[in-house]
């Protein structure tokens, strides 16, 4: 859906309105089982949370990941 459409505008002001309010004393892990649960109601922002939260995020960091295809580079050019 395009953002300004009927169906978008009232997901949006459902979500802001509404009665699903995020439980924001529970802490951030609480958000994708939220999402899960309540994402049917506000369609077109469900689809976005989905899009957003399902990205995973690396564990190494990409100081070190640039370094050691450095390092192997130049070992195998030696």
């Amino acid at each position: 859906l395009a953002p300004n459409t009927p169906s978008w505008n009232l997901a949006l002001d459902s979500y802001l309105n509404g009665a699903y309010h995020f439980p924001t004393d529970k802490g951030a892990e609480h958000i994708l089982p939220w999402w899960s649960a309540y994402g049917n109601k506000f369609a077109p922002l469900g689809a976005i949370a989905h899009d957003v939260l399902v990205i995973q995020g690396t564990s190494t960091p990409v100081e070190c990941l640039f370094l050691s295809s450095g390092l192997t580079l130049r070992n195998n050019w030696s």
